[in-house]
């Protein structure tokens, strides 16, 4: 029995040594695990937020590149207006306002580069202005519609061929542009309402 006691003690002292022994290491080891911990924890941060910027940098040149494409269908299409209306000002005797109205839409659509720089310097002017532009286009296209539909059926048309066949195919191509910007603006808008209702209940 004291023999049993004797090892116990024993042992206890040894433990005790072997950890005056290495505790000190071993904590000058974990904390050297630590720093490197916070150090690649803080490496990880700084290469994320750099790679968000990458992206938003990427996204920024990539919405400019469209727009400028954009910018530059809009502006041939709106020189082409302006040039079939005054070249046929006069030509149209059923309906005057037909070759007017190509002249005043290609002249507003025109004013899309006039409006570009202001997106780098006052957004929100642009935005008020591209409204206000938007829905007099809107208007106007309404008006052009009844102007060119009105005489679609009169017979002789009174009308140079060329210039009204071009004006109804602009009106046209208007409406299907419109409706398919309203359906993919619905499509977005639905998309949005759902994901939002799938974030509140996650």
């Amino acid at each position: 029995m004291l023999s049993i006691i004797y090892f116990s003690l024993r042992s206890v002292e040894l433990q005790d040594l072997h950890l005056k022994r290495w505790g000190g290491p071993l904590k000058e080891f974990t904390r050297t695990i630590q720093r490197n911990l916070i150090v690649v924890v803080e490496m990880a941060g700084d290469m994320t937020i750099k790679i968000n910027e990458g992206v938003e940098r990427c996204s920024n040149i990539c919405s400019i590149l469209v727009q400028v494409i954009v910018g530059l269908i809009i502006t041939a299409f709106a020189i082409a207006m302006i040039v079939v209306g005054a070249m046929h000002l006069n030509e149209c005797p059923a309906e005057r306002f037909v070759p007017i109205y190509l002249i005043v839409t290609g002249a507003f659509l025109l004013s899309y580069w006039l409006f570009f720089p202001l997106e780098f310097f006052f957004p929100t002017i642009r935005k008020v202005l591209s409204g206000l532009v938007g829905l007099f286009l809107f208007a106007w296209l309404i008006a052009g519609s009844v102007w060119v539909f009105r005489i679609y059926n009169n017979n002789p048309r009174l009308c140079q061929v060329n210039m009204y066949l071009f004006a109804f195919s602009v009106i046209i191509i208007q409406w299907i542009l419109l409706g398919l910007g309203i359906i993919f603006s619905l499509i977005t808008c639905f998309c949005s309402k759902i994901m939002c209702c799938c974030n509140r209940k996650v």
